[in-house]
């Protein structure tokens, strides 16, 4: 479903006049997204010390470690698709962005097994 969608958003960007390898990008995301999925998936019960946090001058951090837990794979992800989803501005050659992508995805789907192996690994 998610190539799907990915594959009309780029018809209408070469609608729009995008170049092809703009328009289609997005696509090779959709191994990385499922990568950071699985990686929200599998990660287990909140640890205790997240619920109490650290005091720091700023407050308790307890709410900002809550979220960066239940958030990890969103911003792994995030991190990832900037370069591609901003190739169009910086110019990054193709090939930079298949090898940034192909390491990243892979990273992002080792980590998601890792999280899962513990999170199942603490339910027995």
């Amino acid at each position: 479903m998610l190539d799907v969608l990915v594959c009309c958003f780029a018809a209408a960007m070469l609608v729009v006049g995008a170049e092809t390898a703009t328009a289609f990008g997005p696509l090779a995301l959709v191994p990385a997204a499922v990568a950071a999925a699985l990686v929200n998936l599998y990660r287990g019960t909140l640890p205790a010390h997240l619920w109490i946090g650290y005091d720091t001058p700023l407050g308790n951090s307890a709410v900002l470690q809550i979220v960066i837990w239940h958030t990890a794979g969103l911003f792994a992800l995030l991190v990832l698709a900037w370069p591609v989803v901003t190739a169009a501005l910086i110019l990054l050659p193709l090939w930079m962005q298949a090898v940034w992508l192909l390491v990243g995805s892979t990273l992002l789907a080792c980590w998601g097994g890792w999280r899962a192996r513990n999170a199942l690994a603490m339910e027995r």
